[in-house]
């Protein structure tokens, strides 16, 4: 519903539903599996398409952990206290969790957050923190788009980003920084509208309709601190592959 409601109707396109969590849905115009089976292989909701999802599970859910420990009020105030700081200097990325998933073997990974001991001169802002937990979700939400690239055998050919987190400009841009790529920001209602458009048009009328949709996208470009960030989040993988390791012995 979400893919129907930003429009993500051609092979190729992705459409992310970033809420609680972030399915990462690649359209290819037949079943794809991976031999790993670290993917979900689905019907698109439109007839004679199909899906290839990766999944980074808790995203949205994990960034509300850090709000409500910050105690930074309202998602609107952890929004403006992580767009008021670039990347915090002594503050790699948060890694709370988000990933994307084995789906053959799904369950719990380790997470927390990593500090530079001593600290810097200028100590741990809570700006920071809040940045490096949007940070480490757009890395999560770019791994699966990656991850489907890989499955489907082909780059994909643009991304659209609906979902309550669609609502962060700092979640977008980061997203569009380590992709390298403009990102299509939907509202929080693109299921909705997905799910509307099913009921209230036969099958025949959807595209017509999801093009509409798709053209009141706001357009997300990449920012000039997009090196810095595809090179964070080269170290985030790297990270992220130490602590599986470290998982494995505990």
């Amino acid at each position: 519903a979400a893919a129907l409601g930003t429009g993500t109707l051609a092979p190729g396109g992705m459409c992310v539903a970033a809420g609680w969590s972030a399915p990462a849905q690649r359209v290819t115009p037949a079943p794809v599996f991976d031999p790993a089976r670290r993917t979900w292989t689905g019907l698109h909701i439109t007839p004679g398409a199909w899906m290839c999802e990766a999944n980074p599970g808790e995203t949205g859910g994990a960034v509300e952990a850090v709000r409500r420990l910050l105690r930074a009020g309202s998602r609107e105030g952890f929004e403006r206290l992580a767009a008021s700081v670039g990347e915090e200097a002594g503050m790699l990325t948060a890694l709370w969790g988000p990933r994307a998933q084995d789906m053959s073997s799904p369950g719990m990974s380790l997470g927390g957050l990593l500090l530079p001991v001593p600290l810097t001169v200028d100590g741990l802002s809570r700006a920071g923190v809040a940045r490096a937990a949007l940070a480490n979700a757009a890395f999560a939400v770019a791994e699966c788009v990656y991850l489907t690239d890989e499955v489907a055998g082909s780059p994909h050919e643009g991304v659209a980003l609906a979902g309550g987190m669609a609502a962060s400009s700092t979640f977008a841009g980061l997203l569009a920084d380590v992709l390298d790529a403009p990102v299509a920001v939907h509202g929080a209602d693109a299921t909705l509208r997905g799910a509307a458009l099913t009921a209230s048009r036969p099958p025949e009328a959807w595209a017509e309709a999801a093009a509409r949709l798709a053209a009141g996208a706001r357009m997300q470009e990449p920012g000039p601190g997009g090196a810095e960030t595809r090179e964070c989040y080269e170290r985030w993988l790297a990270l992220r592959a130490v602590l599986d390791e470290a998982a494995s012995r505990l």
